[in-house]
């Protein structure tokens, strides 16, 4: 059984055409749609800093206002010397895997996933997608 990309002698693939993107991916994937259309699809990307691009990329096509957050920003440590080591602008740089970035963009519309269970009862858990 052949499938969509065949490996060819010289080790390359052939790419179907219908799968290559010659533009901007953003473009092809988000331009002329809706804000509901925009809902139904998604980007995969395996990269952390790629995908904090991509979300302030789409995040700036919604027509509404942004509401930025910041992540409390405190060392904790009993030597004060070794928290002096620690400056919050270099803290604030880094996105460890798993967490969210110290400088969160929002606005009315834009599609979030909640990262810890808030309030299970009331289905505020752990992978809820929310708006």
């Amino acid at each position: 059984m052949e499938s969509a990309l065949d490996n060819v002698a010289d080790d390359t693939i052939d790419v179907p055409e219908a799968c290559v993107c010659n533009n901007s991916l953003l473009c092809e994937i988000f331009d002329n749609c809706t804000a509901e259309e925009m809902k139904t699809r998604v980007i995969l990307s395996p990269k952390n800093s790629d995908c904090l691009e991509l979300n302030e990329e789409v995040l700036n096509k919604l027509p509404t206002e942004s509401k930025t957050y910041l992540s409390t920003d405190s060392v904790s440590s009993n030597n004060e010397e070794e928290a002096q080591n620690y400056p919050l602008e270099f803290i604030n740089t880094h996105t460890p895997s798993g967490m969210p970035s110290h400088r969160l963009n929002l606005k009315v519309g834009a599609i979030i996933m909640l990262l810890r269970n808030l309030s299970i009862t009331q289905g505020l858990c752990n992978g809820t997608r929310m708006e």
